[in-house]
């Protein structure tokens, strides 16, 4: 499973996409991927994840766009050494795409917000059709 790896304010996102599947109907295809994101703390102070963005990219330049509170449903305080693990997954109508996004934290002891940006992961699955010149 490929990595992709991204440290901002000494915190590190290690996402690791997985593709799941092809589901077809009679009208269109979707692509689903999971991907596991795993968040070190590698700073001297706790923090806590507030909220998240994510933009999702498929290869016609369509795109889903989600703001969100915590993750699963919480707002994690990861510890100053300690990691944070959570899985979720995208659907899209072409076969590869890119994910993209970012994380707003505060850190517990400076009482401050900052965020936490990821560049681009990329989404690929077996169906993708690749041309060679």
């Amino acid at each position: 499973m490929k990595s992709f790896i991204e440290i901002a304010n000494n915190i590190e996102f290690d996402i690791r996409p997985r593709f799941i599947g092809r589901q077809c109907s009679c009208l269109e295809s979707t692509y689903v991927w999971s991907y596991k994101i795993t968040i070190n703390n590698f700073g001297k102070t706790d923090v806590q994840l507030l909220s998240r963005y994510r933009k999702i990219i498929d290869t016609m330049g369509l795109y889903y766009e989600r703001r969100v509170y915590g993750v699963s449903g919480v707002r994690p305080i990861i510890p100053a050494g300690g990691s944070y693990t959570y899985t979720s997954s995208a659907n899209l109508k072409t076969a590869s795409g890119i994910l993209i996004g970012s994380y707003q934290m505060l850190d517990l002891k400076r009482g401050e917000v900052f965020n936490a940006e990821v560049l681009a992961v990329s989404l690929d699955s077996p169906y993708q059709i690749v041309n060679l010149v």
